[in-house]
């Protein structure tokens, strides 16, 4: 991969990290000085990531997902229904994992039965 390939790459993952950081703190209904706190970091520089202009270190990254309830990768991940939505999606397939073979049908059928009351709601 070029060099310009890489910060092409570089440049999306940035955006995509500084709109989930936006996205995940209003969603909590957190202030940027309240999310600064709690990781570590100052203010100014916390905005400045979620603006894109700054980078966070590894550690800090972790805690961030840790304090918004998503799973690392979420917070790179781009999709309409926003990355907590991906890490709900994992916690019920880990359940459905765990559930008795016996359960199963008995889920599906819920699920289904869900599915299509939420579908007539719309």
């Amino acid at each position: 991969m070029s060099k310009t390939a890489k910060l092409g790459v570089t440049q999306k993952l940035c955006k995509i990290f500084s709109a989930n950081l936006s996205k995940c703190r209003k969603e909590l209904n957190y202030k940027q000085e309240d999310v600064a706190e709690a990781v570590g970091l100052s203010q100014s520089f916390y905005s400045k990531a979620e603006r894109g202009k700054s980078l966070v270190g590894l550690e800090v990254y972790y805690e961030l997902s840790k304090l918004f309830g998503v799973s690392p990768g979420g917070l790179l991940c781009e999709n309409e229904n926003g990355s907590r939505n991906s890490e709900k999606i994992d916690s019920i397939i880990a359940m459905l994992k765990r559930a008795p073979e016996k359960d199963l049908d008995a889920a599906d059928t819920m699920l289904r039965t869900l599915f299509k009351v939420l579908e007539n709601r719309k």
